[in-house]
C-alpha cells in the first residue's frame, strides 16, 4: 500500500511538471485574475507541490507588490495517496506486533 501511495504521487507529479513546472504554468496555468499576464517569462514561477499533489504557480501581482500562488493539484488524488500511505504504515506497525508498551521500552533500554 505504501508503494502504491508513492506511485500515485509520482503519477500525479510527472504530467504536472513535464517539461518543467514553470513552462506548464505559462502554457496551462492555473492563473488568477489578480495575476500579471505578460509575454515576459519572469512573471510566473512554477514548482511541484505536495499539498495538493500537483503543480504550484507563483504569479506576480498585476497591481505590483507581491505574488499570488495557484495550485493545479487534485484534492481527491492527494487524499487517496495520503490514505494509502497512512494505511500502509498502519499495516506495517500492526504486522510487526504494534507499538511497544512503555515497560517493555524501559526493560530493553536497561539491558
Amino acid at each position: 500500500m505504501i508503494l502504491l501511495g508513492f506511485l500515485l504521487v509520482a503519477a500525479q507529479l510527472m504530467p504536472a511538471t513535464y517539461k518543467g513546472a514553470t513552462y506548464k504554468c505559462r502554457v496551462e496555468g492555473p492563473s488568477s485574475p489578480m495575476a500579471a499576464m505578460s509575454e515576459r517569462s519572469d512573471v510566473v514561477t512554477g514548482y511541484p507541490a505536495l499539498w495538493p499533489v500537483g503543480r504550484a504557480c507563483e504569479w506576480d501581482r498585476s497591481a505590483g507588490g507581491g505574488t499570488i500562488t495557484t495550485y493545479s493539484g487534485s484534492w481527491a488524488g492527494t487524499l487517496v495517496a495520503l490514505g494509502l500511505l497512512v494505511g500502509g504504515a498502519a499495516v506495517v506497525v500492526i504486522a510487526f506486533g504494534g507499538l511497544p508498551k512503555e515497560p517493555e521500552l524501559l526493560e530493553s533500554r536497561a539491558r
